[in-house]
């Protein structure tokens, strides 16, 4: 089953030119927390570095004492999961029940565990309907198994 929940994601600016994208990652790593997910963009004011950590307030700790500018918010993170495609399956259900999702992205950890992180306008909403809707899923497959074994 894959676990739904509500976790804080880091936007770190990288305003200053002698900083790098791979600055914020190596700096972020020696809080000692893992990094779930993340992605990168470029704005007007340089570029932008999204992270989900384990750990945000200690990782949140030691950009900011590197000089980055950080800010917290909450995000909807599913997984690990094992296989590929999990947003084209989940976004609808928000959608449906009125829950706009504002970004998304994916990432995959060195264990082929995958992540799906989510911005949406109901973050506890969305945890609590993705929650339900994956249990539901999970007892189908084991029902549909059992079925196919009999």
């Amino acid at each position: 089953m894959c676990q739904v929940a509500k976790r804080t994601e880091l936007t770190v600016r990288v305003a200053d030119r002698s900083q790098s994208v791979n600055d914020v990652f190596h700096t972020a790593t020696r809080s000692g927390a893992s990094v779930l997910a993340s992605c990168s963009f470029w704005d007007n004011h340089g570029a932008v570095v999204l992270l989900v950590p384990e750990k945000p307030e200690e990782t949140s700790q030691v950009l900011k004492a590197a000089g980055f500018t950080c800010q917290a918010h909450s995000v909807v993170v599913l997984g690990p999961e094992s296989s590929a495609g999990l947003a084209p399956l989940v976004v609808p259900e928000l959608l449906a029940a009125g829950i706009n999702v504002l970004y998304s992205y994916a990432a995959r950890s060195d264990d082929h565990a995958g992540y799906v992180v989510l911005g949406t306008t109901d973050n506890d909403r969305a945890v609590r309907l993705l929650g339900v809707n994956s249990l539901v899923r999970s007892l189908a497959r084991a029902k549909n198994a059992s079925l196919q074994a009999a």
